[in-house]
């Protein structure tokens, strides 16, 4: 069972830090094993170690090959993924003392979509940790920076830069089970009833609501240069989304005190506090309102999104095209 503990008025299960790549994006191997190596060195603490190793190759038909992660399995793992053969590469970490602290690295790159199918996938780039693991990153700057850092050269590594990327504390709503035989009780709910995010703001600290019934539904509209998620601990923006908010200039100029840092291809990394797990004092829900105000032009528009995938905005949303 995943931890869940309430932060900010709201329910955290994770940090995710994760980037979307346009779906023309080529990765080279060398890039993704880097990518593998430095989370490896920086983010993997002691006694934290290596658990498992899953693969799977770069074909349509491909299974994922899952097992221990060992030296050999990883070894092997390296020479195939700089050898193009391998699309999706995911290494979990644990405390074998305390199974709650774990964090994993994933990339699933230059994917295929099954045969006949019309779109090729979103390729993403990300690192995920439980909540008890971000406090042992978050209670280091040197291992916030670590994190920081693997977003940017994910971003910078990619020709021609990501799509847009986030890091945030996060939520994933559970999934209704698909039973027809059940009995249909008062409340009943069926899979596609699912929970959505709040519509109007918890708190001013936000705790993102991920996952496939969330972003799997939107990540085509980041990747169009349509909008973004949301404003975030870690904001990663493409040019397109930096001239919506109103241009580098008018960012910087807007967002006194805030770090904010260059991307290639004119890209920008916008970071509301200093810990992904900040304090909650005035001046922080103040540096959170501030980045939200400034994105909120970037914003995935209410009226450009389906109806059914609506309310998955949540209060993240600019109202016109």
């Amino acid at each position: 069972m995943d931890e869940h503990e309430s932060l900010y008025n709201q329910t955290a299960m994770y940090f995710e830090l994760r980037c979307f790549l346009t779906e023309d994006t080529f990765v080279e191997g060398r890039l993704v094993v880097e990518l593998t190596r430095t989370f490896l060195a920086d983010l993997v603490l002691p006694p934290c170690r290596p658990t498992w190793l899953w693969t799977k190759r770069a074909k349509d038909d491909a299974k994922l090959n899952t097992g221990d992660f060992s030296e050999r399995r990883w070894n092997a793992a390296v020479k195939k993924v700089l050898a193009g053969e391998y699309s999706a590469l995911t290494i979990f970490a644990a405390n074998p003392d305390t199974p709650t602290e774990k964090i994993s690295f994933s990339t699933h790159v230059n994917p295929l979509g099954p045969e006949g199918y019309s779109l090729p996938l979103i390729g993403t780039i990300h690192v995920t940790c439980s909540v008890s693991y971000l406090r042992l990153l978050a209670a280091s700057l040197e291992k916030v920076e670590s994190l920081l850092r693997l977003g940017t050269a994910a971003w910078n590594g990619v020709r021609g830069g990501a799509a847009y990327g986030y890091g945030n504390l996060a939520f994933i709503p559970t999934r209704v089970p698909i039973n027809p035989h059940g009995p249909q009780h008062p409340g009943y709910r069926l899979p596609w009833d699912r929970d959505t995010p709040p519509a109007e703001p918890p708190h001013a600290i936000p705790v993102a609501w991920i996952g496939s019934d969330v972003d799997g539904n939107l990540e085509r509209m980041f990747c169009t240069g349509r909008g973004i998620k949301g404003a975030f601990w870690a904001n990663y923006l493409s040019a397109v989304s930096v001239r919506m908010a109103g241009g580098e200039q008018a960012i910087r100029a807007s967002l006194p005190g805030i770090r904010i840092e260059p991307l290639h291809a004119g890209g920008l990394l916008v970071v509301a506090t200093d810990s992904p797990l900040p304090e909650d004092s005035e001046e922080n829900r103040q540096r959170f309102l501030a980045v939200h105000r400034v994105l909120q032009p970037a914003f995935l528009s209410r009226a450009e999104t389906s109806e059914n995938k609506r309310a998955l905005l949540g209060y993240f949303y600019r109202e016109h095209p």
